[in-house]
């Protein structure tokens, strides 16, 4: 009903068009959710969220080709738009094609060599393909356009880790800690590695305690009427338990948007123990790597895309991001 009314009060703006689309998902109404995501495309020609949940229907199908033709269709549209590549690698990806995907992934960097997000995304490519010297070759590319990306400093340490480079792995968990001294992957890595292979057992002990501070165990309660006054944190997760519906609804995301919160993600009640289990392993994972909060629900997505046993929108379409990051 959200939605409804906002497309009646901008019926020429492509967000209610594609909330109402995901809708339609989560009800299993793919042919009605396809129309109103495509008109969301008519209206924005290079809105991504919409493409990108045309694109999951097919390949929840298992109709890569489908999938291949209609990024290319928006390509024709929108031919400098780097995303469609990234999406098209993907889907070529997906369906084995491990040239052609390479390739429309390199085409995003050329079109924007400035969006670090896009090296990473080629950088990801190739440590799923195991190909770790081209990885490290585009975190590097990454970080010398933005040198404060924590997520590629991170993605270093982990493949030097991996490759029982130990000294290197240090270098790089500790360069994520002074970007972000409350990143928890970097400051466990860096404390185990202290312990395990060299290094000042007092500062390893140090770090693993500040990271589990930066991991509350408290619970309280907040009436919604009250939701106005707590302190706006940076980024909310609202998440109702496993399907039971227990009152979360998409006035609570904004309402907590309105009081302040920059980002919030929430899960309909459609959730099941599975995806929810998924998402927030991916999620929480992209965000302690450095991601923004966007970005990292963004990958946590695609990721469930990828998993097959939460590739249909049914599971992943009740996952909704208010905000900006």
């Amino acid at each position: 009903r959200v939605f409804e009314n906002l497309i009646k009060i901008a019926p020429n703006n492509p967000v209610g068009y594609t909330q109402r689309g995901r809708i339609l998902l989560i009800q299993k109404k793919e042919k009605e959710a396809l129309v109103s995501l495509e008109k969301a495309l008519s209206l924005q020609p290079d809105y991504m969220d919409s493409l990108q949940l045309i694109i999951s229907v097919y390949m929840s199908r298992k109709d890569t080709g489908k999938a291949m033709d209609r990024v290319e269709r928006q390509i024709k549209i929108v031919p400098k738009n780097p995303f469609l590549y990234e999406m098209l690698g993907i889907v070529y990806e997906a369906n084995k094609d491990i040239v052609n995907a390479e390739s429309n992934l390199k085409k995003a960097i050329e079109l924007a060599p400035n969006i670090p997000s896009l090296q990473n995304s080629l950088a990801n490519f190739y440590i799923r393909q195991k190909m770790m010297d081209k990885a490290k070759k585009e975190y590097l590319a990454a970080i010398e356009k933005d040198p404060k990306s924590q997520s590629a400093h991170m993605a270093l340490g982990l493949i030097y880790q991996i490759e029982n480079d130990f000294k290197k792995a240090q270098e790089y968990y500790e360069k994520t800690l002074k970007l972000n001294p409350g990143a928890i992957a970097a400051a466990n890595n860096l404390a185990y590695l202290y312990a395990e292979h060299g290094g000042d057992i007092d500062v390893a002990l140090g770090l693993a305690k500040k990271a589990k501070e930066q991991t509350p165990d408290d619970v309280s309660k907040i009436p919604f009427e009250k939701l106005t006054e707590i302190q706006a944190p940076p980024v909310v997760v609202l998440s109702n338990q496993y399907g039971q519906g227990f009152g979360l609804s998409t006035t609570h995301a904004l309402v907590l948007r309105i009081n302040g919160t920059s980002d919030v993600f929430f899960n309909s009640w459609f959730s099941d123990r599975k995806a929810a289990k998924f998402f927030s392993e991916y999620f929480y994972t992209h965000l302690a790597n450095g991601l923004a909060p966007g970005d990292a629900y963004r990958q946590a997505l695609l990721n469930l895309i990828r998993t097959r046993d939460v590739s249909h929108p049914h599971s992943w379409g009740q996952f909704f991001h208010f905000g900006i990051g």
